[in-house]
This record gives C-alpha cells, sequence and structure tokens, in this order.
C-alpha cells in the first residue's frame, strides 16, 4: 500500500522525551510499545468501520462497499507512516528484511489494482451492451432481447494467486526493528483481506477472497481473524454485488415485458440501474487509478532510498 516516503524518511524525535533518569530503558520500550498500539488500534478501528454495515440478511456486499474498502486501503498505510515517525525508525534505518518485505508487497498491490481494474472494464463492456439493448427496443425489440444479457462472473482464470509475506522467525538486531516487521504483517494481512472482498465482489467469484484470506490468516492477526468469520458466510452465499444483481434483475423482467410488448415502465428501471452502476465503477475506477499512481511513486521512491544506502 501507499506510503508517505518523505514523512517516512525524516527522523523524528519520539513525542514524548524519555526520562533518563528514572530507568531509560523501560521507558523506552513503553513509548515503542504505545506506539505500536495505537497503529493496531487504528487498524482494527478501520477494520471495524468498514464492517459496521456487515450484517446477516443484510445487502451490504455493494459497489458503495468495495468503494469503502478501498478507501481504507491508504488510511491504513497513513497508520503505518505515523508509527514509523513516532518509533524514530525511518526507511534508511531498516534492515533488509523490512525493505524486501515492503517492496514485494508494494509489487503485489499494484498486481492487485490491475486485478481491480481488469474486472472493472468486464463490468463496464457489460453494462454498454446491456445499455445498447436498451437504444434497441423501439426500433429492434428482437434485436434488442439479444443485447439484454445478464452480466456474468468476471473468470480470472487458474492462474491468479497472491505471493504471501512470512513473518521473519529471526532475531531482529533491534526492538524498533521488530515493531516495523509486526506492523509491516498487519498492513500486508489487513490490505490482502480488503482486496479479498473488493475482488471476489467485482468478480461475481468467491474464489478471490478465500485465495487472499488464506495467504491473510497466515499471517495471524487476530482482529482480522474476527472480522472475516462475521464476513466468510455472506461472500460464500452472496458473491454478487447488489447493483449488478438488480442490474441482471431488471435486464431479465425487461426481455419478458418485451416479449409480451409492455417493456416502458421496465426499461426505465433498468435504464436507471444502469446509470447507478456507470457511477460507481466510475467512482472505482479513478480511485484505483490514483491509488496505483501513488504505489509506484512510493515504491521507486523507496528504491531509490535502497540504492543510496549502497
Amino acid at each position: 500500500m501507499v506510503i508517505l516516503v518523505e514523512k517516512l524518511g525524516r527522523s523524528l524525535k519520539f513525542h514524548h522525551r524519555l526520562d533518563h533518569n528514572n530507568h531509560p530503558n523501560h521507558d523506552a520500550e513503553e513509548a515503542l510499545l504505545a506506539s505500536f498500539q495505537a497503529f493496531r488500534s487504528e487498524v482494527s478501528k478501520l477494520l471495524s468501520q468498514i464492517m459496521v454495515e456487515a450484517k446477516p440478511g443484510s445487502e451490504f456486499l455493494s459497489l458503495a462497499w468495495v468503494h469503502r474498502c478501498l478507501e481504507a486501503l491508504p488510511m491504513i498505510d497513513k497508520a503505518f507512516a505515523k508509527l514509523v515517525v513516532d518509533v524514530d525508525y525511518p526507511i534508511g534505518k531498516w534492515e533488509a528484511a523490512a525493505s524486501e518485505a515492503y517492496l514485494k508487497h508494494s509489487l503485489n498491490v499494484l498486481e492487485l489494482l490491475n486485478k481491480i481494474s481488469s474486472s472493472l472494464s468486464h463490468l463496464s463492456q457489460a453494462r454498454l451492451a446491456l445499455a445498447h439493448g436498451l437504444s434497441l427496443i423501439e426500433s429492434s425489440p428482437s434485436l434488442a432481447l439479444k443485447h439484454l444479457q445478464k452480466i456474468q462472473p468476471n473468470d480470472l482464470g487458474n492462474d491468479f494467486k497472491v505471493e504471501g509475506t512470512k513473518r521473519n522467525e529471526e532475531q531482529f538486531s533491534s526492538r524498533k526493528e521488530s515493531i516495523i516487521h509486526e506492523a509491516m504483517m498487519i498492513m500486508i494481512s489487513s490490505g490482502l483481506w480488503l482486496f479479498g472482498i473488493m475482488i471476489s465482489g467485482l468478480c461475481s467469484d468467491v474464489k478471490p477472497y478465500f485465495l487472499m484470506r488464506k495467504s491473510a490468516h497466515n499471517l495471524h492477526d487476530p482482529s482480522l481473524e474476527s472480522l472475516d468469520s462475521l464476513l466468510s458466510e455472506e461472500i460464500r452465499q452472496k458473491s454478487m454485488l447488489k447493483e449488478i444483481k438488480e442490474v441482471n434483475e431488471a435486464a431479465a423482467e425487461l426481455a419478458t415485458k418485451i416479449e409480451h410488448r409492455k417493456g416502458d415502465a421496465a426499461a426505465e428501471i433498468l435504464g436507471r440501474r444502469l446509470e447507478v452502476l456507470e457511477k460507481m465503477l466510475q467512482k472505482i475506477g479513478k480511485q484505483t487509478d490514483c491509488l496505483f499512481s501513488e504505489v509506484l511513486v512510493a515504491r521507486n521512491k523507496l528504491l531509490d532510498t535502497i540504492r543510496l544506502k549502497k
């Protein structure tokens, strides 16, 4: 996810001065742990806010919800950036393992954002086909019927996979390094979980979610596991997003009405739903493009920092 490289690259002091006359090592440890707990609490809060609408029986799986998941990614990253500043451990001090883990993760994020863009393109093409069918109703009802087909799931193929990031089980050279590593694992697991939700929803396919859910669980984030238990069954039963489901229902209803020459009201309903779908796809697409650019810039800046260290 996007790292605020400019902030991470600055070496700032702790917000709280250490009292060197009163067990300085203990006070420093307390400050580090407090910063880490603040980061962890912020991530948990962001994920919990996303799950507020996730109630059994409610139609919370929607494009609007996907957009909220997408918005959470840079917010989690900002929380990580703040932690790096608070513990006074800029990227120039990171050991190779931390830098490699972030670079690997950022590459994963770029690939996953491409998957989202591909899914949005699939939905946009399906929407255009339905809109074209809608425009043919008066001039050629029979031809219109050929275009009024349900939006089909987007098959990402068997080659869809996610490169996981394993925890570093080796001893760290410093407490700060271990805290950064642990925080990065939380950031990565949260990101994988959110991407799983988004891609499964956009593809109307449960496989991406459960694949990335497994990768996220391999990182053992307890707060993520409790939220996931509320969501997994809902996605298993209702992988299709609300707006796509409503468009498909309206298209099927219109096709039936056309055959009985009573399609005016049904055509209006489908038209309105296609407009809603178009606006949400554009909104998510714009956010996806913005995130892709930010991740790419941040990744390149981190690579530049690593080169300067050599």
